[in-house]
This record gives structure tokens, sequence and C-alpha cells, in this order.
């Protein structure tokens, strides 16, 4: 008989469950976030049982000792912040390593088209020319077009907002 399908009852709350076919010599509780709350304090009870692990945690003395060095020797290590997807630091970043013209030298919104070819490309089947000082004046005067016709939206937007006169507001005015 295959034993990968044999239900299991569950050490916690009592109920049929299938373990999972790469542990299910070992399973014993079910996946319910109740259940595996109580494994795992089960699991902590044990290890603390333990004569080896009988003082770990927060009231050894000698781990708060070794703990007070570890932080004098990292000054700020929690106040460090965490690396981005591109694996760079937000600090390198602002701090001009990659040359820009922004704040704390990082790169303007406006500088970033030269990492997309197919803006480039477009640009230059609209001028014509290859020159990358024409293209990237073509590319100001496209982000300030652009910019006026949000703009332009923006402010029609606003006026398609405004809530319809209710019928006091329409007697008044006659």
């Amino acid at each position: 008989m295959n034993t990968k399908h044999v239900p299991r009852r569950c050490a916690s709350c009592k109920e049929l469950f299938f373990p999972d076919a790469r542990t299910r010599h070992r399973q014993t509780f079910c996946g319910k976030i109740e259940c595996q709350e109580t494994r795992m304090a089960e699991n902590r009870r044990s290890w603390l049982a333990k004569p080896e692990n009988a003082h770990y945690g927060r009231d050894n003395p000698k781990a708060k000792q070794k703990t007070k060095e570890w932080r004098k020797q990292h000054p700020g290590y929690w106040k460090r912040s965490k690396r981005t997807v591109s694996g760079t630091l937000p600090e390198q970043r602002m701090a001009g390593k990659y040359g820009g013209s922004g704040p704390n030298g990082g790169p303007l919104p406006e500088e970033r088209w030269s990492d997309h070819p197919v803006i480039m490309g477009i640009i230059a089947e609209i001028t014509g020319s290859t020159l990358p000082e024409q293209i990237a004046a073509t590319y100001r005067d496209l982000v300030a077009k652009g910019r006026e016709i949000l703009r332009t939206q923006k402010a029609a937007d606003v006026e398609t907002l405004r809530p319809a006169p209710t019928a006091g507001q329409l007697r008044q005015r006659q």
C-alpha cells in the first residue's frame, strides 16, 4: 500500500490531514495556524529543556554581555538602510556614484531616458539624427510637452469632478 496518501491525525486538533509526501514519516501536525503555533511552542519547550540550552536567551548574563560588546563594535548597525533590488545602497546612489546632476548627485528622471534604447530609437527616427545632443534636446522638449498635456488633463479632471448643483442651487440661479 502506498503510504503517500494515508491520512494522519493531527497531534493538536485531532483532525485528519494528509501529511506532506516529503516528510510524511515525521509530520504530526496539520497546516492550520493554531496547530503550527502549538508545534513551534512544543519544539521550543523541548529545546530549552536540554541542559546545554537551559540558559539561552535574554536571562543569560553571558549572552547579554556578548550582545553589548558586539553593539559597541558595530555602532549604527541597525540604522543602516537596506540594499535595493539593484544591490546598491541608497546612500551610494545619492552620493553621485553614477554621476547624475539631480539632488545629492542622483540622476534626474529626465536623465533615465538613456537607459531605454527603445526611447532613443524612437527619438532618432522622429528627428532623423543619431547625435546624442539632438536626441537629448528632443527628449527634453517631449517631456515638457507631456507635462503640459498632463497638467491640462488634471485641470479638466478637476472641472469634471465638481459636484452637480442641487435643485436649490438651480432655483437660485433662475
